[in-house]
Parts: C-alpha cells; sequence; structure tokens
C-alpha cells in the first residue's frame, strides 16, 4: 500500500511530473504480486491543475486498475471555480501492457478501446499547446474501438474560441470516421474573414496495425478563401520562425491504382516567410500555383528579402499521394542582390540563377541535382571572425566531486543519430545529391576575387561521402596593393573528411624586376604557402621585396627626409590595411605599424610569439646621414621580466647591436 497525501507538484522530483505544471496531488494505490506479474490499483488526484499561464485551473480524478491480462483507467476533470465537467476519459485494454514492445512468444497481442469526451476543454492547462501559442476551448467526442484487432475510430471536435498566437480562430469543426476499409474525414475552419474547407475519402487498410495505411484509391478535396498563413504556426513552428499572408486556393486529388488526376489553382498574396536556418525574412511574396494533368506547376514565385528579390518557379509530379519528381528554377537579378545568411553567419550579397531537380523512383535511390550555371557572391570586408564553434571542448570535463575530493567523469548521454532504424524497421533510402558550378564568382571587395567551377557528387546513406572537386578558373588577391593573379586553383574532395580537402593553387605577383610566386599544396588543416621568384631570389629577399617593393630592403628614392614624409603621411593607411591583409591570411598574432620615436618613420612588422616574448623588424627609410648608422634593417627581440620592465635585444642587418633594460610606466 502506497499513500501520498496532499502536497505540491513542484515538490515531486522531475521524473515523476512535467517541469511546468502547477497544483496539488494525492495518491492511494495499492500493488500485489510480483515485479514480473505485478497487481495494482491506484487513485490519483489533482487539485487545482494549471500550466504557467493558465486562466482556468482543473480538479482531476482519475482511477487505475492493471493486471498483467488487461487494465482500465478512468478519468473525469471539472473546472476549479465552476465544478463544470469538461473531460470524461475510459480506456480498457487487453494483454500485457509492460511487454507490449517485446511480447513473448504466443502471447496474445494488445488490444484495446477508449472514449473521450470534452466540453469545453481548456486548452492552456497543457503546456505543450502553450509552447506553440494555442488556446482556447475545445469540445467533441472520440472514439476508438477494437485497436489492435478491427480499429475503428469516430471523432468530432469542435471549437469557438480557439486561437493561434493573435489569430482568432472563429470557428473549428472537424471529424473522421473510419471502418475496416474507408477512411473519411472533414475540416471546416474560419478566421478572419477567411475560410477553409477540405475533405478526404480514401481506402485504407487499419486492422491490426497501430495506425492506419493509406491504399492508392481516393479523393481528396480543399477549398480556401482568404486563408490566413499563420495558422499553420503550430504545425511548421520548428522550421520557420514566421510565416504569413492570405492563401486562395481550390482543388482535388483523384487516385485510383491505375492513375493519378489533380486538378486546381492557388494564389499567395502578401505572404511573409522567415527561416531561423538561414536568417533570411523575405516578405511581399507573390504566388500562383497550377494544378493539372498530375502536376503541379508554381507559375511565378517572387518574393523580397532585407534588400533585393527573388523570383522562383517550378513543377512537381505526383503518383497516387507521393511526390516522384520535382523542379525548380530560382533566379536574382544583378540590381536586386539578396543578402545570404547561413546559420546566422553573414556570407555577403549574391545574384545569379539556379535549378534543383529531385527525383524519388519507387525503387533505388533518391536524386538530387543542383545546377548552378552563373552565380556571383559579394562578401564584405570584415575581420574574418565567424560565430564561435558549438564543437565539443576540450576543456570542459563534466561529472563530481566525491566526498574524498577525487573528481569522477560522468558518462554524457549522446543524441540519437538521425534516420537510426528501429529493429524490424526498413533502412533509410539512399540518396544521392550532384552539384554542377558553371560560373560562380566570390568577390571580397576590391581584394579578393576569384571564378569556380567543378563538379561534387554527395552520396548519402548509412554513411555520407563527398566526392568531385572545384576548380579555381582565375582571380586576384589584392595584398595592400599588390595585385596576386590566381593562375589556377584545384580543391579535391576524396570521400574523406569534407572540411579537410586537398588544396592545390598557385597564384602570381609581376614586380617592376620580378615574379613572386605563391604556391599551396596540402589538405586545408596542414598545408602550406611556399613562396618563390623569377628570376631566384631568396625568401629573406622575397619577404623583403613583399614588405618593402625591393629584394634589397630599400622603399625606393635617394632622399631620406623625402622617403620619411612619404612613409609618416601614408603609413598609417598601410599599416592599418597590411593589418587587414595579415588577419585574412594567418591566425597568428602579427601587425603592422609605423615607428615615429626615432624623428623619422619606420615602417615595423611585430609578431608575438608568446605573451612574454615579442619579435619585431623594423626598417629604416632612405640613405643613411652622414654619422648615422649603416644599418638599414633592425631585429628586436623583446622579454617581457615583470608588469613595468622588459629585456630588449636588437641587431641590425650591419653589425649594430645593443642590449637594453626597460621600465615602463603607462598611466
Amino acid at each position: 500500500v502506497l499513500q501520498v497525501p496532499t502536497r505540491k507538484l513542484g515538490s515531486l522530483p522531475l521524473l515523476l511530473r512535467p517541469a511546468a505544471l502547477r497544483g496539488r496531488l494525492a495518491l492511494d494505490a495499492e500493488l500485489e504480486g510480483s515485479i514480473a506479474e505485478p497487481r495494482a490499483t491506484a487513485l490519483v488526484t489533482l487539485r487545482g491543475l494549471r500550466a504557467s499561464g493558465s486562466k482556468d485551473p482543473l480538479d482531476v480524478e482519475s482511477k487505475l486498475s492493471y493486471v498483467p491480462a488487461r487494465g482500465r483507467v478512468e478519468a473525469r476533470a471539472k473546472l476549479a471555480r465552476t465544478g463544470a465537467e469538461v473531460l470524461d476519459l475510459e480506456a480498457v485494454w487487453q494483454g500485457d501492457l509492460l511487454r507490449a514492445a517485446r511480447p513473448a512468444a504466443g502471447a496474445p497481442p494488445l488490444s484495446g478501446s477508449a472514449t473521450v469526451k470534452l466540453a469545453e476543454l481548456p486548452l492552456d492547462v497543457v503546456p505543450q499547446l502553450v509552447d506553440r501559442q494555442l488556446s482556447g476551448r475545445l469540445s467533441g467526442e472520440v472514439r476508438l474501438e477494437d485497436w489492435g484487432k478491427d480499429a475503428r475510430l469516430d471523432a468530432q471536435l469542435s471549437s469557438r474560441s480557439l486561437s493561434i498566437g493573435k489569430l482568432a480562430i472563429e470557428r473549428l469543426d472537424a471529424s473522421a470516421k473510419s471502418d475496416a476499409q474507408k477512411l473519411s474525414a472533414q475540416l471546416t475552419l474560419a478566421a478572419a474573414g477567411g475560410t477553409t474547407s477540405a475533405s478526404l475519402d480514401a481506402n485504407m487498410r487499419w486492422g491490426q496495425h497501430a495506425l492506419p495505411v493509406l491504399e492508392r484509391q481516393g479523393i481528396a478535396k480543399v477549398s480556401m478563401r482568404a486563408f490566413r498563413l499563420d495558422a499553420l504556426t503550430p504545425l511548421i513552428g520548428a522550421y520557420v520562425s514566421e510565416v504569413g499572408g492570405l492563401l486562395d486556393a481550390s482543388g482535388e486529388l483523384a487516385v485510383t491504382p491505375t492513375s493519378t488526376n489533380v486538378k486546381g489553382e492557388a494564389s499567395l498574396r502578401r505572404g511573409v516567410l522567415q527561416v531561423p536556418a538561414i536568417g533570411q525574412r523575405f516578405s511581399d511574396i507573390e504566388a500562383r500555383v497550377d494544378l493539372r494533368d498530375n502536376q503541379l506547376r508554381l507559375e511565378q514565385l517572387e518574393a523580397r528579402g532585407t534588400t533585393g528579390k527573388l523570383r522562383i518557379s517550378g513543377s512537381a509530379r505526383l503518383d497516387g499521394f507521393e511526390l516522384r519528381g520535382a523542379e525548380a528554377r530560382a533566379s536574382i537579378g544583378e540590381r536586386e542582390k539578396l543578402p545570404i545568411t547561413l546559420e546566422g553567419q553573414a556570407l555577403g550579397d549574391a545574384w545569379g540563377n539556379l535549378s534543383v531537380r529531385y527525383e524519388n523512383p519507387r525503387q533505388g535511390s533518391q536524386r538530387v541535382v543542383v545546377d548552378v550555371p552563373q552565380f556571383h557572391l559579394l562578401v564584405p570586408e570584415n575581420s574574418g571572425s565567424g560565430l564561435q564553434s558549438l564543437d565539443e571542448s576540450s576543456e570542459i570535463r563534466v561529472g563530481v566531486h566525491r566526498a574524498d575530493g577525487k573528481f569522477v567523469p560522468l558518462a554524457v548521454q549522446p543524441l540519437e543519430p538521425g534516420g537510426q532504424v528501429e529493429e524490424g524497421g526498413t533502412p533509410p533510402r539512399p540518396m544521392v545529391v550532384e552539384i554542377a558550378l558553371g560560373n560562380v564568382t566570390v568577390e571580397r571587395g576590391r581584394s579578393v576575387q576569384a571564378q569556380l567551377s567543378g563538379r561534387l557528387t554527395l552520396h548519402s546513406a548509412a554513411t555520407t561521402e563527398l566526392t568531385g572537386r572545384i576548380e579555381v578558373r582565375g582571380g586576384k588577391l589584392d595584398v595592400q596593393g599588390k595585385t596576386f593573379e590566381i593562375e589556377r586553383g584545384v580543391i579535391t574532395f576524396d570521400g574523406g573528411d569534407p572540411g579537410n580537402p586537398t588544396v592545390t593553387a598557385t597564384a602570381r605577383w609581376d614586380a617592376p624586376d620580378y615574379t613572386v610566386y605563391a604556391d599551396y599544396v596540402g589538405d586545408v588543416e596542414t598545408g602550406r604557402i611556399k613562396l618563390r621568384a623569377e628570376p631566384p631570389l631568396t625568401q629573406d629577399q622575397i619577404a623583403s621585396l613583399l614588405l618593402f617593393g625591393s629584394p634589397e630592403g630599400s622603399a625606393g628614392g635617394s632622399d631620406p627626409t623625402a622617403a620619411s614624409l612619404a612613409v609618416s603621411v601614408a603609413g598609417d593607411t598601410a599599416a592599418q590595411g597590411l593589418n587587414k591583409a595579415l588577419d585574412d591570411l594567418t591566425n597568428l598574432d602579427v601587425s603592422a605599424r609605423i615607428d615615429t620615436t626615432t624623428g623619422s618613420a619606420r615602417p615595423e612588422l611585430v609578431f608575438r610569439v608568446s605573451p612574454r616574448v615579442a619579435a619585431k623588424v623594423t626598417r629604416a627609410i632612405g640613405t643613411p646621414a652622414a654619422g648615422e648608422s649603416p644599418d638599414r634593417t633592425f631585429l628586436t627581440l623583446e622579454l617581457r621580466l615583470k608588469r613595468a620592465w622588459a629585456l630588449s635585444a636588437l641587431l641590425g642587418d650591419h653589425g649594430a647591436s645593443a642590449l637594453d633594460l626597460i621600465w615602463r610606466r603607462r598611466y
């Protein structure tokens, strides 16, 4: 015997009650027999049951009786304020409920019947409906008979006070009825001056199945007038954050064992759609759809983004109630560029056109073909920083500290992978995605431009494999006024990690007397850039040529005053541009600046090895004056000893050297 006196639901462990429910619970239960063969009866009383924000709490009484061969549940719910009954539930079953998932050999199958009667039941007492912005009262009756043997359903539901978010549903009537071979369902809805009606009459098989299975024989009809799409928010809220617009439609789908006949038309006005995955909000959506000859034709869809405009057309082929194929074409005008955002990261503005074709044969792999004949992406000139990765951090440990102080890690239960096949279930059908790139151009201000083409193939089944290659047919890379022409480049995906392809690329910069080549060979993670020049130069000379315009390091000109003045005037802008290029090209702590502490401007390249150690290369501009050190290039190594103290060592290219102990005071 187990008795629980009246206590608040919030005081119970979360394992025993929904976190969003409030109220008081009392329990009186009796348990007999063994754990393997229990016999139980229970009386559960709930007072003031409500969810957060509920206006009408309920008083609920429920009785449960269970033996291994059968069971029964009864429940009654009344409004706590008035005592009016709003719910009456009775359910009985035959068979061992505890072993229903894995019945023993020879055990009788599970079957049962249930009746639910609703009389102005407030929906806001159900937390899941509140989360989907559903509220109001629901009336009706649902009868399910002989489920598991020869299932039959008879249901009628209605509401005159339903609301979805800020949309009030003035009238909702829904009904469904089935026998051994047929299913009939009707829906009527009126809201904000619009009406919708739909019906379905189809042959089916239910019998001992858990759910009915529709056969290839039936008629579906739908008629809409000024239907507000925001009424669909509870159904598609997991995929879109905003949907709206007015839909006018009429259509009929007739299916026989040998044919499919679709006819009808639809139009959308003042549509709105926002998808979180791409972060783009489309408004002023206008669309026209025509249905005939077993095809759905999207004659034209136009949508405006934050800026720019998108146009889509396409069609779909039906085979019974299944989609056998579809194709779509999208275009964005050059003067109507759209901002492209992926998972919160702004990629830039785009224009161009593409087409997508989907094939779903009755047998074999599903196939998606994406053709991009022309596409331009204009990337903003930012610092290259992105969103924080949500990958598992090696610096975070999950566990507990025992009484003896020892930390014990706990295994974190992973999410079940998508597409997992249950025992005895049908494995997911494989899918092949083919992507063809024709003329794809990526531009980043005036600093980067690349023309891409290529083909990729993605095989998705039990595992996912990406193969193919992307070719860089040309382009340029501008680093502080030095334009590198991209001669060639190939990105190869060989079926391994798609985030770490093999890259082979060569870029060329033509100086007045030299040509510098930058070669990249290797994968994304371990590849390195190698520099070479024609006529041949050492790596130091190439670096000097790139930084100072001369392999000997001279910035040009014999007048040190004029050279120094030129660097002083343009140095700050040049240093900022070079810092930006360095930040984009490397993750190292490298910066460029102009030093004016010696009385003349000197360009510097600073590399911070660690928080305490820094290396600095400084170039003196022009020809040394009489009595001045002949050294033009200096290497400085600085070791920070304490907060204000540092040790600095300087070496010049003509033998100059110095060792200084520096004390700095920052105000």
